[in-house]
């Protein structure tokens, strides 16, 4: 778990702020909305293979496992055939960072960039709270699923995710009322499906996921229009830290409905709160964080600090 834990960290601070960067230099950043749902597709894409896992288990765990390990040595193989090294042999001067230091900034220019802060908090809320996602195989049981089939509960859910990230950059533009106000109705489809709690019911969690991981892409890629440069990767490690604390927070409201004797009540529960997200953004946050009308820029109206 340490090691793992170690991994997204780089992934999401390192890879995150290459990615964002390198589509910016090359003037490119407009689309990073459209380049961060094809990756959340790709991402899907490995979690369908471990979901198809479950329909195996006819076979023992045994086999699952090995199937595991081979997954895992063609990861290690891809990686081994990566060439790391520059075709310029320069010396370069690390310089050393005072990491206490470089945090406080990082938390400096959230307080003082307003459009930083809300898109921060808004983008973690959302992404958390409506994900559900090591939960649909208890959940897939309760409603109805058999053992062996509950992977087909992943299978149709991670359709639906893959649906509304392929075609979230086509609504990068889109008034910022609408985004909130989707928000509010993808909270709404959650307690639909905590009243249905059926197989039938399973459309309204389709719903879900189709919204929540269209506003995903739209809510992340606008964080990341507002974050300095000279300071993404401190900002994206704040990001990493709290996106780690709401989740725990949204654990804990999931395992408060298993002990009222239903993941109905969770369900039920993060809806309500996301319905109450989408109405604060819509009544607190409404256009202050607008992107701005100009063509071809990428521009927000925002004023950064000088540091």
């Amino acid at each position: 778990m340490f090691l793992w834990g170690t991994e997204v960290a780089f992934y999401n601070v390192a890879f995150e702020s290459m990615l964002y960067d390198e589509l910016r230099a090359r003037r490119h950043q407009k689309i990073y909305a459209k380049v961060l749902g094809i990756r959340y597709n790709l991402q899907a894409i490995g979690t369908a293979l471990s979901a198809f896992g479950s329909l195996l288990m006819f076979a023992g765990y045994g086999w699952i496992t090995f199937a595991s390990l081979v997954s895992l040595a063609i990861a290690a193989m891809c990686i081994a055939s990566i060439n790391m090294r520059s075709s310029q042999n320069v010396k370069r001067k690390v310089r050393k960072t005072n990491f206490i230091k470089l945090m406080k900034t990082g938390v400096r220019i959230c307080a003082k960039t307003p459009c930083i802060l809300l898109m921060f908090m808004l983008s973690l809320l959302v992404a958390n709270i409506a994900y559900l996602d090591d939960y649909l195989s208890p959940i897939g049981i309760e409603v109805g699923l058999p053992v062996q089939f509950v992977g087909f509960i992943q299978f149709f859910i991670l359709g639906c995710a893959v649906l509304g990230q392929t075609f979230a950059y086509r609504f990068t533009r889109v008034k910022d009322w609408i985004l909130y106000s989707v928000i509010c109705a993808g909270g709404v489809a959650f307690v639909l499906f905590s009243f249905f709690y059926s197989l039938a019911g399973l459309w309204a969690l389709g719903l879900a996921y189709v919204l929540f991981s269209g506003v995903n892409v739209l809510l992340y890629s606008r964080f990341q229009d507002f974050v300095p440069t000279t300071y993404r990767s401190v900002i994206l490690s704040l990001y990493s830290i709290g996106d780690n604390i709401i989740y725990i927070g949204t654990c804990l409201i999931i395992g408060i409905g298993g002990m009222l004797g239903s993941w109905r009540y969770s369900i039920l529960g993060l809806g309500m709160i996301l319905i109450g997200v989408g109405a604060w953004a819509l009544l607190f946050i409404r256009d202050k964080c607008a992107i701005a009308p100009t063509p071809g820029a990428g521009k927000v109206k925002t004023t950064l600090p000088v540091d």
